[in-house]
């Protein structure tokens, strides 16, 4: 017996191996205790911990007597169920039940492995990757016994001995928010992988499950180009694009292969690299008139594309720059006339405290000549006016803080209503850089603080003014 055991590699009677089961059956010539004692070595180092297996024997020409392996604990075990020291034409059966635990699957023959996923239409092997990925949280489908071997590494998942950290949340998000916005893929709602989820990031490997991944990644590159695609059956899909009028085109998996899609890939990251509407109306456009009726992806497309795009840009230059200028013109009004307010505000504040120290003064020296002359009514007179007034600007205190208040929400309203107009008239990232949200808040912190250093001082002033009143007779 091998390294790994003739159980897990081509040499058995039979393997096979999917996405939930592994099962191996070798004939040994001549199989004793010791054998037993091997097998159970190597299964207990090689079968994961998050699978099941089971290992029974039989002899080649009696299957109806069977033997559990691992019931076998010592030789008399083994010589009470074989009735013998040394038994010849012994078939053994392993059978491993494989469980998806911490984001790993294992793989423990990938040229089985590989066979079945080959044998299995496109559309089937998708629907089986979307339900381990999305729905079991598979992100790593570990080859057991190719060890050293990295067959797979894409943005979602791997295939491989080493677990390679993925983390792409952020990126798949971003594309499939463009996607809703630009395409829809009618007939395959159900899959949720994006392009870049079957594009390798490592040195190509020969294996049939490697080349559907390239047709898968073009495939998933036309979807996001294309208006619809429409699943006719497991092989077959039909395209649709809409530029200048509907191109439709019927392909199946295939013929994704042959070289006028052999840039789908490329022009797919072209487009969403990024978030304009105008590449992709180009590439439509351009699908339609150099195709004669058929969808052409191929490098003399792509370069015709980008040739193009080039062109648009000049020729539409000097309106986005004229665009640009306003929309800085009208960011730098907006400043102003928020800071405007900011300023009114608390002038209005500073303008009311100076008044009620106005009223204090006066009142100081009307008390003063009433003294003087010794008119005792003209005293209470006054006392009375002053409690009053004092009371009133109280009031009035309480209302220009009430206002202050609902006038900064007022302001952040406004502020916020203003860059979602300049961002559908204008280019969203000038928005952006000019108007951060950080400016509002700053401003209205400001103007907060502000508010309450000038309440403080005209309370301070009002008590005051009371008290002089009271005590003064």
């Amino acid at each position: 017996m091998k390294n790994f055991c003739d159980l897990f590699l081509n040499k058995s009677r039979s393997i096979t191996e999917d996405f939930s089961k592994f099962e191996s059956v070798v004939e040994f010539d001549e199989f004793c205790y010791k054998d037993t004692l091997l097998i159970k070595n190597i299964l207990d180092n090689v079968v994961s911990k998050r699978d099941n297996f089971t290992i029974k024997a039989h002899e080649f020409d009696n299957e109806n007597y069977e033997v559990d392996l691992l019931e076998i604990v010592e030789k008399d075990d083994f010589d009470t169920f074989f009735f013998s020291d040394c038994m010849k034409n012994i078939i053994i059966e392993l059978s491993i039940t494989k469980c998806v635990k911490n984001d790993c699957l294992s793989i423990y023959n990938f040229k089985v492995f590989d066979s079945f996923c080959s044998s299995l239409s496109e559309y089937q092997l998708l629907n089986i990757l979307n339900e381990y990925i999305f729905s079991k949280n598979c992100r790593h489908f570990e080859t057991i016994t190719d060890i050293n071997e990295q067959f797979f590494s894409g943005t979602l998942y791997s295939i491989g001995h080493k677990k390679k950290n993925i983390d792409n949340n952020i990126i798949r998000d971003d594309v499939i928010s463009q996607f809703r916005e630009i395409g829809q893929k009618i007939g395959y709602e159900n899959l949720s992988f994006i392009p870049e989820d079957f594009h390798n990031f490592e040195k190509n490997k020969n294996s049939r499950l490697n080349q559907i991944f390239k047709i898968f990644e073009k495939f998933f590159s036309i979807i996001f180009i294309s208006n619809k695609v429409i699943r006719i059956d497991d092989k077959n899909f039909k395209i649709e694009i809409i530029s200048e009028k509907k191109v439709k085109e019927t392909l199946n998996f295939h013929q994704l292969m042959n070289i006028r899609f052999s840039e789908a890939y490329k022009i797919y990251t072209w487009v969403y690299s990024a978030k304009t509407i105008d590449k992709i109306d180009i590439v439509k456009y351009f699908l339609y008139l150099e195709s004669d009726e058929e969808i052409i992806l191929d490098k003399d497309m792509f370069e015709t594309i980008k040739f193009s795009y080039s062109q648009y840009l000049r020729e539409n230059l000097s309106k986005f720059i004229d665009v640009q200028n306003k929309a800085i013109i009208a960011i730098e009004d907006n400043l102003k006339k928020f800071r405007d307010i900011r300023m009114s505000i608390g002038s209005i504040l500073k303008t009311n405290s100076f008044t009620v120290l106005a009223f204090f003064i006066s009142n100081y020296i009307i008390k003063e000549i009433s003294n003087s002359q010794s008119k005792q009514l003209s005293i209470d007179v006054i006392k009375k006016s002053g409690y009053f007034i004092c009371v009133i600007f109280l009031l009035y205190l309480i209302l220009v803080m009430l206002q202050t208040f609902f006038e900064a929400k007022r302001v952040k309203k406004d502020y916020n209503d203003l860059k979602i107009i300049l961002k559908k008239n204008i280019v969203s990232r000038y928005v952006d850089e000019y108007l951060p949200d950080k400016f509002i808040r700053g401003e209205l912190v400001y103007l907060r603080n502000y508010s309450l250093v000038v309440c403080l001082i005209w309370g301070i002033e009002i008590g005051l003014m009371f008290l002089y009143i009271f005590f003064n007779k």
